[in-house]
Order: structure tokens, then sequence, then C-alpha cells
């Protein structure tokens, strides 16, 4: 099983069965979850979140990268923005980013 699946499933189970912390974070319950899985975990809820609504508005292409290459990805600047847009509810408890933007 995928660690977020099985990071989800877990504080799913924690979540019915403990009630819901006030600021909506399991961390705040006694829990197995370590800090780092659970910033990890929402780490990936937002890149995910982004990606998606860069899909959603046509903005994701595919293109080639290279390491050997010192070339920008063209989108870069565009993913950074949609990644600060993302405003969700985490593992931790509330996720939004301060607007800035990348050039």
């Amino acid at each position: 099983m995928p660690i977020c699946l099985a990071l989800e499933a877990d504080i799913g189970k924690r979540s019915t069965k403990n009630g819901d912390a006030k600021d909506g974070s399991v961390l705040s319950q006694r829990s197995s979850l370590s800090l780092e899985a659970a910033i990890m975990y929402d780490t990936l809820l937002v890149l995910a979140e982004a990606v998606r609504n860069l899909d959603l508005d046509g903005v994701l292409r595919p293109t080639n990268v290279s390491c050997e290459s010192e070339k920008a990805w063209e989108q870069g600047a565009t993913f950074f923005n949609y990644i600060n847009a993302v405003e969700t509810r985490g593992v931790t408890g509330q996720i939004r980013f301060q607007v800035s933007t990348a050039s």
C-alpha cells in the first residue's frame, strides 16, 4: 500500500475514533503518526492539488527536462504560483501560503 493511502487510512480511523482536534489536525491527539510523516503527507497533498489545478486549467504540458542542461522549466514559475494558491486542510491542520509570485 502506498504511504499516502496508508497514512490516509490511519488518519481516518483516528479521526472517527477520537474526534478531530479543535484546529482540525490529527496531530493534536495522541498518535503514532510522526511529525515528519504528517508533514510529508501534507507536502504531497499540496503538490498533488497544484498539479491537478494546473492540469484542469490546461497549463500542464509534457516537456523534456535534463539534469545535464541548465535550461529552466518553462512552466516552473506558473507551477510555483499554483502551489502558493493551494488552500486545504491537511493532517497538520489548515494549509495556506503567503501571497507571493515567482518571475
